[in-house]
């Protein structure tokens, strides 16, 4: 699947285009994080810079994590890449730490 990124890193994607006709729509109801969430993990899967801060961490972990954005999917994956941030940026000082909460 290397010539569809987002399909090799997005187990949930995966699954889901495994199931769909072809053709068929693919609908991602109720994406936690919202249209600006799946973008960033879309920027992520297809190698375009993607901003992480106290403010937009959870919603793109709870997205990583929707997507099954994990290193089981893809070694390097986008969920594994946001909790090294969280513990090794975000949680060291308090105002960061109280921004992601």
């Amino acid at each position: 699947m290397p010539q569809f990124p987002l399909l090799s890193k997005c187990m949930l994607l995966q699954a889901l285009c495994a199931d769909a006709v072809a053709g068929d729509v693919v609908e991602l109801r109720g994406f936690p994080g919202g249209g600006e969430a799946f973008e960033a993990c879309a920027r992520f899967c297809y190698g375009i810079t993607v901003t992480v801060s106290a403010r937009n961490l959870v919603p793109l972990r709870c997205a990583a994590a929707h997507l099954g954005m994990s290193e089981a999917t893809d070694r390097g994956n986008l969920a594994a890449k946001l909790d090294a941030f969280l513990a090794s940026c975000l949680l060291r000082r308090w105002k960061d730490a109280l921004g992601v909460l």
